[in-house]
């Protein structure tokens, strides 16, 4: 059985869940996904992508007491959860608390950034994590083949499409399209 959908979060189905599998298998989505082990770090002003070793990474995970809280107090907490904001520089791009409510009743959230994540990827990296739980589970290693491409290969990949004439067609392009948009949003700064 899956997991259940509701208030934008996963719930854990009600089979009993096995909190250290699924803490592994938290480590297993990190490690089978470069992207949610780079961190990315200026250097004289300009970005660079480091992928640190599984080893070395901190997923955030956390279990949160919740027993005998309201609906109210678990929204709260969820909500903080997922306005955590990502040190990109220090911090992998995912963090992960389970909250535990019931001995069979828990709220796992999973903050990934955008950097790392958008809303197709998300459905791959939660079935991944699933496929990973249910392996753990069962007290096995995850089977699935290595990805034939992490983010830097795609990476090297769309900066070698995207160079030379290409390149210079593409940023003409836009040069053009964009004469005359305004060049600076005026937007409050004074408000988070």
């Amino acid at each position: 059985m899956g997991p259940q959908r509701q208030r934008g979060v996963l719930r854990a189905p009600p089979v009993g869940l096995d909190v250290d599998a699924l803490a592994i298998a938290v480590v297993d989505l990190v490690e089978r996904h470069e992207s949610l082990r780079t961190v990315v770090d200026a250097i004289d002003g300009i970005p660079h992508q480091v992928v640190l070793p599984v080893d070395d990474v901190d997923t955030g995970w956390q279990i949160v007491d919740g027993a005998g809280w309201s609906e109210r107090q678990l929204d709260e907490a969820v909500d903080g959860a997922t306005r955590y904001c990502l040190n990109l520089a220090t911090e992998i791009p995912i963090r992960t608390s389970l909250f535990a409510l019931a001995p069979d009743d828990h709220v796992l959230v999973i903050v990934v950034h955008h950097i790392a994540g958008d809303g197709w990827s998300i459905a791959v990296l939660a079935a991944d994590l699933w496929a990973a739980y249910d392996a753990r589970r069962s007290g096995q290693s995850p089977a699935a083949p290595p990805l034939p491409v992490q983010y830097a290969d795609y990476a090297v990949w769309q900066r070698d499409r995207l160079s030379g004439e290409r390149l210079a067609r593409e940023s003409a392009f836009w040069r053009e399209t964009l004469q005359g948009a305004p060049s600076l949003l005026e937007l409050p700064t004074d408000r988070k």
